[in-house]
């Protein structure tokens, strides 16, 4: 029995850890989108990603924090619902 909370508590650890990834994505994305909206006027849309490439360094540096903005979110997201069902199998 032992055992099985513990490894609930894990889980639990693991979800939160799953919700600060998630958290830094959207951090990321509001940096991107902000630094894109700042260094460009009028930018060029990839489905919902704003970017402008330009030689100035930010703009590749704004596109970088936007897709890395995304690719936590999705993984926060994934990880937070996977182990919120592990720890389902132990509760």
């Amino acid at each position: 029995m032992e055992y099985l909370h513990e490894k609930a508590e894990e889980s639990r650890h693991n979800e939160n850890v799953g919700y600060m990834i998630t958290l830094a994505g959207v951090v990321f994305l509001i940096g991107g989108t902000l630094l894109t909206a700042v260094t460009v006027s009028d930018p060029e849309w990839f489905l919902i990603i704003p970017y402008h490439i330009t030689s100035h360094p930010y703009s590749l540096f704004a596109l970088t924090f936007t897709i890395l903005a995304y690719l936590l979110l999705a993984c926060g997201i994934a990880l937070s619902v996977y182990y919120t069902t592990q720890r389902s199998w132990y509760m």
